[in-house]
């Protein structure tokens, strides 16, 4: 955790930076292709002021039944011997004494993890493999590997409760605008849970 802290000044603009790239990379791979961007994602296809309302919606819609998996798992655990934590992210956010770490980690899980996760999770890998594998299957593969990208046992279960939902929804309206707000949304009742936390402990 202390080796963690000292180069997270470090580790998270790099991250931050490399996944803004990414983006960016994608839009002009699109641009290059003649593929229109916001057609392939369903971005023109719900009027905007609609779709950030359906992702407010689910967004918190989703937290009744994701908080209460992650109860359910965090006994479990403890019944099976394994001690619930945060993800280090969250470790850090608790812990630095840091305003530049904190506005990044704020910025990072309001805007930049939402856009890159669905974008890559739901917008790119979903429909890929939907072709394949017929919808079911292929919001069950998305759904594990994103909550397998986050590398925290702990939170395996919560994270693919929650991937099914953002999966759900972008299948339900067809536009990635939707899931992205509804993942911002998310993680902002987290933001807002971690700094209480932080002020109370």
């Amino acid at each position: 955790q202390k080796d963690f802290e000292a180069l997270a000044p470090l580790i998270i603009p790099v991250e931050l930076v490399l996944r803004i790239a990414a983006l960016l990379g994608f839009a002009i791979f699109f641009k290059r292709r003649r593929i229109a961007f916001a057609t392939s994602f369903g971005l023109d296809s719900v009027p905007t002021r609609a779709a950030l309302a359906w992702g407010a919606v689910f967004g918190l819609a989703s937290l009744p039944p994701v908080g209460a998996v992650m109860l359910a798992n965090d006994g479990f655990c403890r019944l099976i011997g394994i001690q619930p934590s945060e993800q280090p992210i969250a470790d850090l956010f608790l812990a630095t004494d840091s305003r530049l770490v904190l506005v990044t980690l704020t910025l990072f899980a309001l805007v930049v993890a939402p856009a890159f996760e669905e974008f890559f999770f739901r917008g790119f890998a979903y429909p890929a493999l939907k072709e394949r594998f017929g919808s079911v299957r292929a919001l069950v593969i998305v759904s594990v590997a994103f909550a397998a990208s986050h590398l925290h046992g702990p939170s395996f279960v919560p994270l693919f409760v929650l991937a099914l939902g953002l999966g759900l929804a972008y299948e339900l309206t067809g536009t990635l605008l939707v899931p992205v707000t509804m993942h911002a949304v998310f993680n902002s009742t987290m933001i807002v849970q971690l700094f209480y936390q932080r002020t109370h402990q």
